[in-house]
């Protein structure tokens, strides 16, 4: 929609979201912090306010609201992003973890204990414990990724 950025909008401060007629209140506590005059697209901007939790981009948000209210709506989460009622959600909701399998190349007695399937432990007894394993067994699949791991017995 925007085209210059991806962003992911969150409310900067909690607020509770009413349409009322043409307006959308913002309010935070006991107050009104923002009155905002968005016409007809009150409502669809009001349920678009509700959904910005930082997860979602604002293109998928835009999309789920009426066409005719697109563009209204648009100026007015852009106006709320200049006045920093609207900032990007935090990095860590978009954020996908990695899965990792090792790729043992070597040999001796670390290689050989390496290659042994082994759960994840937090037993205080385990040599302080692993938490979790990079090679646990849910993360052996074919979409893993190999975390290169070069094993020698000695130094040379």
């Amino acid at each position: 929609m925007n085209g210059v950025r991806t962003s992911y909008p969150r409310l900067a401060l909690p607020c509770t979201v009413i349409a009322d007629g043409e307006l959308v209140h913002l309010i935070a506590g006991e107050d009104v912090r923002y009155s905002l005059r968005a016409g007809a697209c009150a409502l669809s901007l009001a349920a678009l306010l509700l959904r910005c939790d930082g997860s979602h981009s604002l293109d998928a948000l835009l999309l789920e609201i009426s066409e005719a209210d697109r563009a209204g709506s648009h100026q007015i989460v852009e106006r709320l992003y200049g006045e920093r009622l609207l900032i990007d959600g935090p990095v860590e909701q978009l954020a996908v973890a990695n899965r990792y399998r090792l790729a043992v190349e070597g040999r001796g007695e670390l290689a050989e204990r390496l290659l042994i399937p082994r759960a994840a432990t937090n037993e205080p007894g385990e040599r302080g414990g692993v938490s979790p394993s990079v090679d646990s067994p849910q993360d052996r699949g074919a979409d893993a990724t190999p975390l290169a791991c070069l094993i020698r017995d000695r130094a040379e």
